[in-house]
């Protein structure tokens, strides 16, 4: 129901919007004698309409973070041109990045209706510090990493004492004053006044020239909602611009001279009062392990019942000690600082009170700030708009025949494996290439690319990697192939007689002689402890051997682990045994005993852990154990550069299964001595009914304490909400 009435109201939306730059054209509301600035608001509407942009909120389930934690979240993607959740994007990056600027964990989650949920197992070792959550979907990576959502996590260190939680999004921390109107060196002053329904624009004019023409441009999110133009024919001027021209949330006007130039920019802050009101049956206190089963109440911004979507995580206040100002919330992301270059130090105090008052006075006075504007129309108009990068195929390449001439119109088949094995087909053009788009996949999958003809060979091209980088750049260094050996093999000549350069994947580094060749997805040898054949000469059992000598390893019902065990009475689902990967196959140590293999059959086992096993994705969350046998396959071929008769194959990870956050019941906690969770709750999937009401239930740990309720959540006409509710456990 929420799917279809958010469907709904965004096609609604986006019928009017086309509508707004022809209104302009043809009504006297404005009346350009240069084309310069409406032919590029006009290049800019085409540009938003095929790249939508977008912002996002993150929502996670506690404060900040310790190694061997999993940060578990929930993301809201916003469609600026609509404000409503993005029905453009189904894939979100996710990664967490380290103070040195190195990848520390990333996944792919899935994005339905503009939400999506996940979760970053962090490594137990893991230096404590100021560390980066970015997120961004393609729509946003065809702008830049500029684009992107980022946030500071903090990680305590196993030493560390309570610290206090304080956080950035998209930009650095700064103090902020009120700078008054804003001056800018072509003689003009502009500044904002909110009013009950309307804002008013107060424009001063202090330069010399003659009577000219002004226009006044109005944006939120970068798009445009309100424009006028004006005769200048005194040195002030004042105009109010209605509020229902805009949404809740940060406006920015620029006032342009005849000549299409910016002279002044201004922020200020629209509100409607646009709110969910999001309510819990909480009390003040409770008994330790005892079960709650809380109700909660929706109401949209009229005050009726209304189906939304909600997240809800309950923790150790004591053990994440907060000030609430300090929080990035839905509130303070969406509304505020997705919109500023720079963050306020505290981003949240100014929406405390919602959904009653707004703080808009604050609000106000922080927006005066000449360096807060992410987006500024005398950069963007002046020196160009910004060019989306277009996005790759997810593989190409090229078949060639036995007599080196291209196949052309001939079958190429993308072969996917795993549990779901499904079968893509295409046909090369008239020069033998060939693409293929993303498919839909969960996990670290294997595929094959073939062509069916005899004789055929096939070459990749691009190969793009599931990931992408901190820049938003795929993860596996690129080169270009240009006129050499293999583009001249390949015949890669366009009809001009040019090379056509196609990208093509190498996976650099430092092979060690100790191992020549292996499945290890990083490079053979490129692991954190590398044990050789000789190593293993006196082993009976390779379990033994490992837990014995390599730092970390724990074994449990004869499984090994590379993080923490499974422990009576956890919350949380620990990680999983580490992955097996032999010989290329993937196996798994709940079906597969690893001391079944024989110790001197073994040519090598390469151990990762943590970063080191990203690229498995979620199969290797655990940690992965890349083990090649004496009398194994050469693996040294079967890179994503390798070329065979016909057929090539090469692996990738796609979106992150979907996992609950384990929440243990009443009956296996009861008198249980080791219940000393500091988070009790996560749950980013619950759905209030149509009468606004949504249920469910949690037990307190075992000892005393202060404890704290948070929901946020959103509708289907993008109207957001907050709760918090703090309580006592004796």
């Amino acid at each position: 129901m929420m799917k279809l009435r958010l469907a709904l109201k965004y096609n609604q939306l986006m019928l009017t919007l086309p509508l707004f730059f022809s209104l302009l054209m043809m009504s006297g509301t404005v009346a350009f004698g240069q084309g310069n600035l409406v032919s590029k608001l006009k290049d800019l509407k085409a540009m938003i309409a095929a790249h939508p942009l977008e912002k996002i909120h993150m929502q996670t389930n506690q404060p900040f973070y310790s190694a061997g934690d999993t940060l578990w979240f929930k993301s809201y993607v916003i469609e600026s041109s609509s404000n409503l959740p993005s029905p453009a994007s189904k894939t979100l990056n996710v990664m967490l990045v380290g103070p040195s600027g190195a990848l520390v964990q990333q996944v792919k989650t899935k994005v339905q209706v503009g939400l999506s949920s996940g979760y970053l197992p962090l490594p137990t070792i893991l230096d404590a510090g100021a560390y980066t959550l970015q997120a961004f979907t393609g729509g946003m990576n065809e702008y830049g990493a500029a684009h992107h959502f980022r946030r500071t996590i903090l990680v305590k260190g196993a030493t560390d004492k309570a610290i206090k939680h304080k956080v950035a999004s998209s930009g650095s921390t700064v103090r902020f004053g009120n700078n008054g109107a804003e001056r800018s060196a072509k003689g003009y002053e502009l500044e904002t006044v909110s009013l009950e329904d309307s804002i008013q624009l107060k424009i001063r004019y202090t330069g010399t020239a003659s009577a000219g023409t002004i226009t006044i441009l109005a944006a939120q999110d970068g798009v445009t909602r309100y424009i006028k133009r004006l005769p200048r024919v005194a040195t002030n001027i004042q105009l109010h611009v209605p509020k229902s021209s805009f949404y809740t949330g940060v406006v920015q006007f620029t006032v342009f001279d005849e000549h299409d130039i910016a002279v002044a920019e201004q922020l200020t802050f629209c509100n409607h009062q646009a709110f969910l009101n999001i309510t819990a049956d909480v009390k003040d206190r409770y008994k330790t392990q005892e079960p709650l089963n809380v109700k909660l109440n929706v109401r949209n911004a009229a005050g009726l019942a209304d189906v939304s979507s909600l997240a809800v995580s309950v923790y150790n206040v004591d053990a994440f000690p907060t000030d609430e100002g300090d929080e990035s919330t839905i509130f303070s992301e969406l509304l505020l600082t997705s919109d500023l270059s720079d963050v306020p130090e505290q981003p949240n105090e100014y929406f405390l009170d919602l959904p009653g008052k707004l703080s808009e006075d604050k609000l106000q006075e922080l927006l005066k700030g000449k360096r807060l504007k992410r987006f500024s129309w005398m950069d963007k108009l002046s020196r160009g708009l910004p060019q989306p990068v277009l996005d790759e195929p997810w593989i190409s390449g090229r078949v060639l025949l036995g007599n080196g001439k291209p196949m052309i119109a001939g079958e190429v088949v993308l072969v996917q494996d795993g549990q779901e094995k499904r079968v893509y087909t295409t046909k090369t053009d008239s020069v033998g290439r060939f693409a293929f788009g993303e498919p839909e996949f969960y996990g670290t999958v294997n595929f094959l690319v073939s062509s069916p003809v005899n004789g055929a060979k096939v070459f990749l091209g691009t190969l793009k990697n599931s990931f992408l980088d901190a820049q938003g750049q795929a993860s596996f260094p690129r080169s270009k192939v240009s006129e050499g050996a293999i583009g001249e093999q390949a015949g890669l000549k366009s009809n001009d007689g040019k090379a056509i350069e196609l990208q093509q994947v190498q996976v650099k580094g430092n092979k060690t002689n100790a191992v020549t060749s292996s499945a290890n997805l990083n490079g053979p040898g490129k692991a954190d402890v590398v044990i050789l054949a000789k190593d293993l000469q006196a082993t009976h059992d390779i379990s033994t051997y490992l837990i014995n000598r390599v730092n970390g390893l724990k074994i449990y019902q004869g499984k090994v682990y590379s993080r923490e065990i499974p422990e009576e009475g956890q919350m949380l689902s620990p990680p999983p045994p580490m992955l097996l990967v032999v010989d290329g196959t993937m196996l798994n140590q709940e079906s597969y005993n690893i001391d079944d293999i024989n110790p001197n059959d073994v040519q090598s086992i390469e151990v990762l852990k943590g970063a080191s096993a990203a690229l498995y994705g979620i199969n290797g969350m655990g940690g992965v154990l890349v083990i090649t046998m004496k009398r194994g396959r050469d693996h040294s071929s079967s890179s994503p550069n390798g070329m065979s008769d016909g057929i090539l194959s090469f692996s990738r990870t796609g979106f992150q299964p979907p996992q609950q956050c384990q929440v243990k019941q009443a009956e296996q906690l009861r008198g249980s001595i080791q219940d000393k969770r500091t988070v009790l709750y996560w749950n980013p999937n619950i759905v209030s009914s149509a009468e606004g009401e949504a249920v469910f239930e949690y037990v307190n740990p075992g000892y005393a304490g202060k404890f704290r309720l948070v929901v946020e959540g959103i509708n289907g006409d993008g109207q957001i909400g907050r709760a918090v509710y703090d309580y006592e456990v004796n």
